[in-house]
């Protein structure tokens, strides 16, 4: 009886022993098939998740965009020993496919300024080389005015010679502290401007639009009116002025901080030094 009774409880247990896994395998596939439901169910949240930036997919984008512009590439006109990414296509005015990183190829480049700029890096990065042009037309102007031709005059209440600096960087440490927060808000205010005109006229915003000069609803007191060829001519020379005013600033900045001279008197005695001789052949300077 005791053999019967422990060959009994063995046979039980063993058959348990077999079962629980089987038990545990249907829990198992049944809780499967419930995350599976739930992941399922969950879906269209997690695509509506995946509708906002993603590094991996951005990095993929801008693979494709990097290989398709080189197999589409051309001669650059700016490198002839390079080739201009695709994005480069002399649409622009002033595009001679300079782009040696190939950063025009970017994904994603002024997606912050709406769905209409998704995929433009090339119009965004246009809209940032005027904006910057602009100011560095600006910033060479008072580069230069203040030493051929003078400076504002100063009162009692922000001091006599508070604007008599001929030096930029100078003038930062003498000019009131209102009157660089007064330059600041006045920038402020004309870049969101231009950034509301951006959002409100969106994928027919033409760069570097100021509302300025010919055509409708512009401010035009002086009457500009050029043909067609004229105001694409007057585009490249503006592109042109940018450039040179971007890389001039520069210059006129690291002059100036390097010699510790104002740029005016250090050009008023270059010009000033030059000896001119009146040979047989011609002039030598």
């Amino acid at each position: 009886m005791k053999f019967f009774a422990t060959s009994a409880a063995l046979l039980v247990g063993s058959a348990a022993s077999y079962q629980t896994p089987m038990t545990m395998a249907v829990v198992k596939k049944a809780a499967v098939v419930k995350k599976a439901a739930v992941v399922k169910k969950a879906a269209p949240k997690a695509a509506a998740a995946s509708s906002k930036f993603n590094l991996s997919s951005w990095a993929q984008e801008a693979g494709g965009i990097a290989a398709a512009s080189r197999a589409a590439a051309k001669p650059s006109i700016a490198l002839p020993y390079n080739e201009a990414p695709i994005t480069c296509d002399g649409t622009l005015v002033g595009d001679f496919g300079f782009d040696p990183w190939q950063l025009s190829t970017a994904a994603e480049g002024g997606t912050f300024l709406g769905k209409d700029w998704q995929g433009s890096t090339i119009k965004f990065y246009r809209e940032a080389e005027l904006t910057h042009g602009r100011i560095a037309q600006l910033a060479v102007l008072g580069y230069l005015v203040p030493g051929f031709i003078g400076t504002f005059p100063g009162n009692e209440w922000t001091g006599i010679d508070a604007y008599s600096a001929t030096k930029p960087l100078e003038a930062l440490t003498t000019v009131p502290q209102l009157a660089l927060l007064q330059i600041i808000a006045a920038m402020s205010w004309v870049e969101l401007r231009r950034f509301n005109t951006i959002k409100a006229e969106g994928a027919d915003y033409v760069n570097g639009d100021l509302k300025l000069g010919q055509g409708e609803g512009r401010w035009n007191p002086i009457k500009l009116n050029y043909t067609p060829e004229q105001y694409e001519e007057k585009q490249l020379q503006e592109i042109k002025h940018c450039r040179l005013a971007m890389m001039g600033i520069l210059g006129l900045w690291f002059q100036e901080n390097n010699s510790g001279v104002g740029i005016a008197e250090q050009l008023t005695k270059g010009i000033a030094s030059l000896q001119v001789q009146d040979t047989a052949t011609g002039y030598v300077f």
